[in-house]
């Protein structure tokens, strides 16, 4: 199968757009860039790099890779003078991407697969009714043991649907390579609780069509310890989760009474209560304090006690 041919006759023109953040990846982001420089594509591609002002070496590096590797004018790099911060920096990328496609990888995780990029436009071109193409991945642990991450034998299905994406399914950013869409930079602009872009990313695709698996590994996830979710404690991704799943149904416009967001901030309730009944002096946090509390006043219209039985006694072991 061909695709657009001609498109690479025209050097302005770009099939895929790689959108990569950097920020403090020193020790990973030649192995990042090189696994984006070395996919086998017969179409247009370019690599926007957005160095969020990084404090290590991480420019260095980059420039190094630009003034040697033969494919470097495939690259477009950006390093402000001043951090953005993590969204923000995000969004900028986004608005950089001139490809009629997008792809991500964050410059501590890499690509395996050279012919990743290929097979999912190849698949989105095929079917447009697919929003995104996702794959299969490895996630590289801090203790260096890899682990495969096979989401069509774990859940039993290689098309997803919002369904799926509303009730926790979010595959890993560097698997996803998805559609243009101009309205997604303004979505994410518009809510500045975002943290995290996957799952809303995932979440806006799917308005607009399913999300389809093809089986292969094609990229690695890496665990670093330092990244933005890895520095938290358990319990503080537990309460970051929390907010994160408030924040996620209220801009999809789901009532703050629904079943599945009470469960989850009940749990989180019984968690914290039993963490700082060993610990008591936590008590005068006021992060666990409300993680504690607010769940009873928010759910009034609920059988809150029922919920919070339900969280002692059906939580996963």
């Amino acid at each position: 199968m061909s695709l657009h041919d001609d498109i690479n006759n025209n050097p302005a023109s770009f099939l895929v757009s790689v959108h990569m953040i950097v920020y403090n990846h020193e020790p990973y982001i030649k192995e990042a860039i090189e696994g984006v420089l070395m996919q086998q594509v017969n179409f247009g591609l370019e690599l926007i790099i957005a160095n969020d002002a990084s404090t290590d070496q991480t420019d260095a590096v980059i420039k190094r890779i630009i003034g040697n590797h033969p494919k470097a004018h495939l690259i477009r790099y950006f390093n402000p003078e001043k951090n953005l911060g993590m969204m923000p920096n995000f969004i900028f990328a986004l608005n950089e991407c001139k490809g009629k496609y997008i792809a991500f990888c964050e410059g501590d995780d890499y690509w395996t697969d050279p012919l990743k990029l290929q097979k999912q436009a190849e698949a989105l071109e095929a079917g447009p009714a697919y929003s995104m193409v996702i794959s299969n991945r490895q996630v590289l642990q801090e203790d260096q043991q890899m682990m495969n991450e096979y989401y069509d034998r774990d859940l039993k299905k290689n098309v997803f649907t919002i369904t799926d994406i509303i009730n926790g399914f979010i595959p890993g950013m560097q698997t996803i390579l998805m559609r243009k869409y101009e309205s997604l930079p303004v979505y994410l602009a518009a809510h500045p609780e975002f943290y995290y872009a996957d799952r809303y990313i995932c979440y806006f695709c799917s308005l607009f069509g399913n999300i389809l698996l093809i089986p292969d590994i094609t990229a690695v996830y890496r665990l670093t310890g330092s990244g933005a979710w890895s520095v938290n404690t358990p319990l503080q991704k537990l309460h970051k989760f929390t907010k994160f799943m408030g924040d996620f149904h209220a801009s999809l416009g789901m009532p703050a009474n629904n079943a599945r967001l009470a469960q989850l901030e009940f749990d989180s309730a019984y968690t914290t209560l039993r963490y700082c009944l060993k610990r008591p002096g936590l008590f005068k946090n006021k992060e666990y304090r409300q993680a504690i509390t607010q769940p009873w006043g928010k759910y009034k219209k609920m059988n809150r006690v029922k919920i919070f039985l339900s969280a002692i006694f059906n939580r996963k072991k």
